[in-house]
């Protein structure tokens, strides 16, 4: 197990409450082992206020969240309720954005992508040239479980033109001497938003098959971001503009 017993030490009684309560709900979610958190809970046990056992099934599991859920509102009543939500169905809502990932290499920055794409409701990641694809164990590790629908293609050239035949609008996210602020203009959906090489960037031929060229506005010395941050920026950007 990566997270051993000196790592937890290190935390505060309040964080470790929190890391137990996301483990029994990720177990009770399908994403994590049941020997991670009995291992955690054993720890919570020896060093922690409460002693609790085992329990021997989904409904205990449950039960146990639901006690120690108000134990950590004592100790800080500013907690957000959803990121504890242990409801298995939601009204997820999606946005008529697909993302493109064009060449990019670090399966980092892929996974980073992939965890702002579902958080913002992107319905689909279109995977293309050496980009490494969600199923990378590199990938998945930093995407921290999130999923998305996902498909492959050799070519973007053919995917973008025919989306574009779907009445999809092609825009680049990409620095040029005629982009223009991605804040300043007003979007058109459904679209693609197409993310480039984090050395070389977007091709040129598939700029030219955009219908615009956007780019982040940079007020510092450094006039660029990582493409994983900017994809995020993006995705803001976006998620504003579809607001009913």
């Amino acid at each position: 197990m990566s997270f051993t017993e000196r790592d937890y030490l290190t935390l505060s009684y309040e964080n470790r409450i929190k890391k137990l309560l996301f483990a029994v709900k990720q177990l009770l979610t399908d994403e994590k082992e049941p020997d991670f958190v009995i291992s955690l809970l054993e720890m919570f046990n020896k060093h922690d206020k409460m002693r609790i056992d085992v329990p021997a099934d989904n409904a205990g599991w449950k039960k146990l969240f639901d006690d120690l859920y108000p134990v950590l509102l004592k100790e800080n009543p500013f907690l957000e309720k959803e990121a504890f939500d242990l409801k298995e169905t939601k009204n997820i809502k999606k946005l008529p954005v697909k993302i493109l990932l064009d060449n990019l290499r670090s399966p980092f920055n892929a996974g980073s992508i992939i965890r702002s794409a579902e958080a913002f409701g992107i319905e689909e990641l279109l995977i293309t040239g050496i980009t490494p694809a969600p199923d990378n164990p590199k990938v998945k590790k930093t995407a921290r479980n999130a999923e998305i629908k996902w498909t492959y293609h050799s070519n973007p050239l053919d995917i973008i033109e025919k989306l574009k035949n779907e009445s999809f609008k092609i825009y680049s996210l990409e620095k040029t001497n005629n982009s223009i602020p991605v804040n300043r203009h007003k979007l058109d959906f459904p679209c693609i938003i197409i993310l480039g090489n984090e050395e070389f960037g977007i091709s040129k031929e598939i700029l030219s098959s955009s219908d615009k060229i956007f780019h982040i506005e940079m007020h510092g010395l450094k006039k660029s971001l990582n493409v994983a941050a900017a994809a995020a920026v993006a995705m803001y950007e976006i998620s504003r503009q579809n607001e009913p």
